[in-house]
């Protein structure tokens, strides 16, 4: 009996995810960036790689459903670690301008 072949869904939307988490985490400006601004960008084109692999090979080659499943799902993780990362970092350079601002307003207050 032949090989059942499934008919996959299309994976461009899922790719189009991908490359728009990469794009906009490699915009970050630079001092809240915890990576250089060129790694999301590798980084989302090697996620591409499985994606890319499945549409071509489809239910044919099992190997590369598993991979895209897991690569995909590291990825989102990363991404996810990686802005909560970024905003935590970004908030702390907030909170202490904002300490240094109170600190001087309390020193020009207390000097008149």
């Amino acid at each position: 009996m032949p090989p059942v072949i499934r008919k996959l869904e299309p994976r461009w939307p899922v790719a189009a995810a991908v490359l728009a988490v990469a794009f906009l985490l490699g915009m970050l400006p630079g001092r809240i960036s915890l990576f250089p601004s060129l790694m999301p960008h590798v980084v989302g084109l090697v996620v591409i790689i499985p994606i890319i692999a499945v549409s071509l090979f489809g239910g044919r080659r099992p190997f590369w459903l598993r991979a895209e499943r897991a690569v995909i799902l590291l990825f989102f993780i990363v991404a996810m670690a990686a802005t909560t990362a970024n905003l935590t970092k970004l908030e702390a350079s907030v909170s202490l301008a904002t300490i240094v601002v109170v600190a001087s307003r309390a020193i020009n207050i207390l000097g008149s």
